[in-house]
C-alpha cells in the first residue's frame, strides 16, 4: 500500500489523535486539526491526499470545509465524511459538499484500510 498524505479534522481531540495514531501505525503520513479553520490552513500548507473530516464542529462545519478544499484543491483530495450522523439525509448532504465517501463513528478501522487502498 503507498503511503498517503492524510490530514483527520475532528474538534474531539482525542478522536482526531487516535485515528491519526492508528494511520500512523499503517504507515501513512498523518497530521491532525481541531477545528475548521485549521484544516483548511494544514491543507494550504501542504495538501493532503486524503481528508477524513468529521461534520458537526463549531465554527465551521464538516460540509463548509469539504466545499473550501474542493473549491481550493479540486477533486484531487479524497474526501471522508467522519460522522456520527448515517441517516439518508446526512449521507446526502455528504455528497453536495464533495465529500467521497461517508463513515460513521466509531470508524471501522478495516473498511477505512480498504478504502485508503483503493
Amino acid at each position: 500500500m503507498a503511503v498517503k498524505r492524510i490530514l483527520v479534522v475532528d474538534d474531539n481531540e482525542d478522536v482526531a489523535n487516535c485515528v491519526a495514531e492508528v494511520l500512523r501505525l499503517m504507515g501513512h503520513d498523518v497530521r491532525a486539526a481541531y477545528n475548521g479553520r485549521a484544516a483548511l490552513a494544514a491543507a494550504s500548507e501542504a495538501p493532503p491526499d486524503v481528508m477524513l473530516l468529521d461534520i458537526v464542529m463549531p465554527g465551521m462545519s464538516g460540509f463548509e470545509v469539504a466545499r473550501q478544499v474542493r473549491l481550493q484543491h479540486g477533486p484531487g483530495v479524497v474526501l471522508i465524511a467522519l460522522t456520527a450522523f448515517g441517516q439518508d439525509a446526512a449521507r446526502q448532504m455528504s455528497r453536495e459538499a464533495g465529500f467521497d465517501q461517508h463513515l460513521m463513528k466509531p470508524v471501522d478501522m478495516e473498511r477505512l484500510k480498504k478504502l485508503l487502498e483503493g
